[in-house]
């Protein structure tokens, strides 16, 4: 989980991360004939806490169900996180919050 760790270490932990912006990576079950180890995942989860795993299937990549789900899930839980604004961002795209959160605010 390299992407994962790189994001960890360096804008989702330093001066990049102003208040009240919470990360979250989106896992999803791998496409058929590749597996990942479970207890390292929730290892990671029980460490970090940052992930959500969702059951949903992708067919194709960049595919809509994996977004659409994640803002399904949003939805349910925004009045617990008292969230305006939730962003989808893959972990090959570079984030600016300090941009973000001026142009939502």
């Amino acid at each position: 989980f390299p992407q994962r760790h790189r994001i960890r270490e360096t804008y989702q932990q330093y001066s990049l991360n102003p208040k009240g912006i919470k990360y979250l990576f989106i896992i999803t079950p791998p496409k058929s004939g590749i597996s990942y180890n479970h207890i390292q995942l929730h290892h990671e989860y029980e460490h970090h806490g940052d992930m959500l795993l969702l059951n949903v299937k992708e067919e194709v990549p960049g595919g809509i169900r994996k977004t659409f789900a994640f803002f399904e899930w949003g939805v349910k839980v925004a009045g617990y996180w008292r969230s305006e604004f939730w962003v989808k961002a893959d972990t090959d795209t570079m984030l600016n919050p300090y941009a973000l959160k001026l142009l939502l605010l």
